[in-house]
């Protein structure tokens, strides 16, 4: 069986996507967060996308991008694979969405 680097297959996919950063817990107001804002050690950025993926109403969950005035919610499909790029804690991680809402880490 060969294994296949997470990179190689993020770069060679046309299914899989990618996001900068995600989170690595309940985030308590996610329209508090702005640009500068620190996420699994990573400053986020005007332009960056954020997978958030913990919080208790699971409904808040999802891919947003970093905006000036905050977070503005992306589009995503059921079954998409997100490779998480930066973090201490997730980079190189993948999540698929299972449900709607719920993100599952598949590596």
């Amino acid at each position: 069986m060969r294994t296949v680097n997470p990179i190689d297959y993020y770069h060679f996919n046309p299914f899989v996507t990618g996001v900068n950063v995600a989170t690595t817990e309940q985030i308590p107001s996610i329209s508090e967060l702005r640009p500068k804002d620190y996420i699994d050690t990573v400053q986020i950025f005007q332009g960056m996308t954020v997978l958030i993926k913990d919080q208790y109403n699971a409904s808040e969950n999802g891919i947003y991008v970093v905006t000036k005035n905050g977070l503005e919610l992306a589009e995503w499909n059921l079954g998409d694979l997100i490779i998480v790029q930066m973090g201490e804690q997730n980079a190189y991680s993948a999540y698929q969405c299972t449900n709607k809402y719920i993100w599952t880490k598949r590596w």
